[in-house]
């Protein structure tokens, strides 16, 4: 199955509350927002495996995956660049695919946020269903929908569990943030919500026959 990435519009991500980036717990789902931070930096995923680093105050580019397509968004050296949201998902896993990688402050602490596309991964008659509404001919016992392909930035907490995959094996290997962005696995996340912030506590690649 084929997710088709977004495009989206990078920006820095930051938020100036003081305090300490909190473990899942349970929360309300409104985006918590604040300030850009000036020194922040965003790396973006291209097609073909680039990557692009921008620093505060120059030009930032996104390009979406498969697509091409890319949006700039410009900020002013000397100034706080344009207020950003972090956005929120519901308490427990999620299935995505990565879309991006971006540096960031929750609450004082230098975080890592992920730019992530949800998407449903379903199985058994639910994947049957779905797959006939989409007009899909399944060939696998699994169907992944993304009807949305709308990205999300959520933070990552600094101690959270990283898995990927090796040479097409079904057995998980540790791994990181900074590796399994740039991969195209589908990803099961798990994230709790503190003080409306959604964080993310856990990353696993998934494998699919």
């Amino acid at each position: 199955m084929i997710a088709t990435r977004t495009r989206s519009t990078v920006a820095v991500l930051a938020l100036s509350t003081a305090g300490l980036l909190a473990a899942c717990g349970s929360s309300g789902g409104t985006d918590a927002t604040g300030t850009t931070a000036p020194e922040a930096t965003t790396t973006t995923a291209a097609a073909g495996g680039e990557t692009t680093t921008t620093e505060a105050g120059a030009a930032t580019t996104s390009t979406a995956g498969g697509g091409g397509e890319t949006t700039t968004t410009l900020s002013s050296e000397g100034t706080d660049t344009e207020t950003s949201e972090l956005d929120t998902l519901d308490d427990g896993d999620h299935y995505v695919y990565m879309a991006g990688l971006e540096t960031g402050k929750v609450e004082g602490q230098d975080v890592q946020v992920l730019i992530v596309d949800p998407v449903e991964m379903l199985t058994g008659q639910k994947a049957i269903d779905a797959a006939g509404e989409d007009g899909v001919t399944l060939d696998t016992d699994y169907y992944i929908r993304n009807s949305d392909q709308t990205v999300k930035r959520i933070a990552v907490v600094p101690e959270a569990s990283v898995t990927s995959l090796s040479g097409g094996s079904p057995d998980p290997v540790p791994s990181s943030v900074d590796d399994v962005w740039q991969q195209e696995y589908l990803f099961k996340i798990n994230v709790g919500n503190v003080r409306d912030i959604t964080t993310i506590s856990s990353i696993d690649a998934v494998y699919l026959p």
